[in-house]
């Protein structure tokens, strides 16, 4: 089973809750489907993102919090399936959609407009026009100034087995009429993302022969920049494009793990990142925002491909690494393993199997890894804490005597203290002996129902996901309700302080990220 851990920074957004399959396209390669389809940002800041498997659109804004999703699939067509692949915004704050359909015969562009209805945004189809069936992703930018639907499209020819393609670009009305195609002299093989740039230049990457492609808003070539490699200026299997304010071309270098910039000409400027693992869309926030997807890496180790790894809590070192605690197959131990920056497995030991969830958090003063345990047969379960060093050994274990039954997220405060939600929060100092416990269960306030995370802010106010009452609660230090600090989300489940004071939450019911700045 290969499960994925994800890692998405804060270059545009914080997390958009998508992955993205390792691309495969290259010479003397197949072509297979992503399921990351494409991003495009509007005028106000709201980020749209193509979720090809679901079948949807998801909004997010420039926090990464999701905002609203609408399904592609059509009223009155629910019999036709619609798998988005890419957006592009038009003049008018319209959304322009292709994609594939489940019918044999045709690919689909869809234009939607937004409107207010009782105060929430809501989506309408404007237009539709079919594309012939290509059988391989395809893209779309508009060219705002003519108005144009602009629409990258390859095709097979030949068997499968031949891996003989041929690229181009089609123009179109938004009614759907044909203006013209563009690149059919020029060799592409397999066009996907593409973009028009403010003088109306039409940018075109090619994924099979690892190179730009650069025509005019008239459609007559100008040049093309690339090769196959990966030194400065090279490419490897290019896919998501963009331009800046400047005019310089952003472009998500696949193969290579980074995104590059070039200058219009296509001269090489800068690495923009290069710890990636198969980048692919990329756009332009109103404010110059760059966002794209960052960096996955899989739990399960090298050489250990039959053991399965599924993670459930994450924690940060003194030094940067990253430890994460999971279970494994049903008949192996539980387990917990260290990674750098990069994912490389650094230390790893086992755990007792107990078919519980565990926490993670680390006493970064005395590089202690504390771990939460659950064991029981469901009806008299027994909760505690593991303190280990980094090799594995067992230093002690704390909380056996104050009757937890299911604790499972777990932090450390400034001070050294432990804190870990069960029923109820437990706090225990740094030597692992008992200070008090607060809150009682229910919906009141300074209640909890079924608390999950918990983390401390620089103060030392305490921040707990209250699950089961649908909200985030911050207590002070001694255990006193101060304020909610969110009572509209669906399930929060885990919660983290970031370096600047924001708080991260995830939910587990919208599978999403959101990140409170102001709270």
């Amino acid at each position: 089973m290969a499960t994925a851990l994800l890692l998405l920074s804060l270059l545009l957004l914080s997390s958009l809750g998508t992955q993205s399959e390792e691309p495969t396209l290259g010479p003397g390669q197949e072509l297979q489907k992503q399921i990351l389809g494409g991003v495009t940002v509007s005028d106000e800041g709201e980020i749209f993102v193509s979720d090809n498997q679901n079948e949807r659109i998801q909004v997010f804004n420039l926090q990464g919090t999701l905002v609203k999703q609408f399904p592609t699939v059509m009223a009155g067509e629910e019999k036709i399936s619609r798998h988005p692949q890419d957006v592009a915004m038009d003049g008018e704050g319209n959304l322009w959609v292709v994609g594939e359909t489940g019918i044999d015969s045709v690919d689909f562009a869809v234009q939607y407009n937004f409107f207010y209805k009782r105060g929430y945004k809501q989506s309408r189809v404007l237009r539709k026009f079919d594309l012939q069936k290509a059988g391989v992703e395809i893209g779309v930018a508009v060219d705002t100034r003519r108005n144009h639907i602009i629409i990258a499209q390859t095709t097979r020819i030949g068997a499968p087995k031949d891996l003989n393609f041929h690229g181009e670009v089609l123009v179109y009305r938004p009614d759907g009429t044909l203006v013209k195609t563009v690149g059919q002299q020029q060799g592409m093989k397999h066009p996907q993302y593409i973009t028009v740039d403010e003088e109306g230049n039409i940018l075109v990457p090619d994924g099979y022969n690892n190179c730009i492609y650069v025509y005019n808003e008239d459609g007559e070539f100008l040049f093309k920049f690339g090769s196959y490699g990966s030194g400065e200026g090279q490419l490897d299997r290019p896919h998501g494009i963009c331009t800046d304010r400047s005019g310089n071309i952003i472009v998500s270098d696949t193969g290579n793990s980074r995104v590059e910039m070039f200058d219009k000409t296509g001269k090489f400027l800068k690495h923009i990142a290069t710890d990636m693992k198969g980048p692919q869309a990329v756009a332009m926030a109103p404010q110059g925002q760059l966002g794209t997807f960052v960096r996955e890496f899989p739990t399960v180790v090298s050489g250990e491909e039959k053991i399965s790894r599924l993670p459930q809590d994450v924690a940060m070192d003194g030094e940067g690494n990253l430890w994460v605690v999971g279970e494994t197959g049903p008949e192996s131990a539980d387990f917990a393993v260290q990674y750098n920056k990069q994912g490389r497995v650094l230390r790893k030991f086992d755990l007792q199997k107990t078919g519980f969830s565990r926490g993670v958090a680390v006493d970064t003063r005395r590089n202690h890894i504390l771990i939460t345990q659950t064991t029981g047969d469901g009806g008299n379960n027994h909760g505690e804490v593991l303190v280990f060093r980094p090799d594995g050994t067992l230093v002690k274990t704390v909380g056996q005597q104050q009757g937890m039954k299911g604790p499972q997220y777990i932090t450390v405060d400034g001070e050294g203290n432990i804190l870990v939600s069960d029923k109820y929060v437990y706090v225990y100092n740094v030597d692992g002996q008992f200070l008090c416990q607060f809150v009682s269960e229910g919906s009141d306030q300074g209640e909890l129902l079924s608390p999950k995370g918990i983390c401390t802010d620089r103060t030392g106010n305490i921040i707990v996901a209250d699950s089961g009452n649908r909200r985030v609660e911050m207590f002070d230090k001694t255990g006193k309700l101060l304020k909610h600090i969110t009572t509209d989300m669906t399930e929060p489940t885990a919660v983290a302080m970031a370096t600047q004071g924001q708080l991260v939450v995830t939910d587990v019911e919208k599978n999403t990220v959101s990140i409170f700045s102001d709270y």
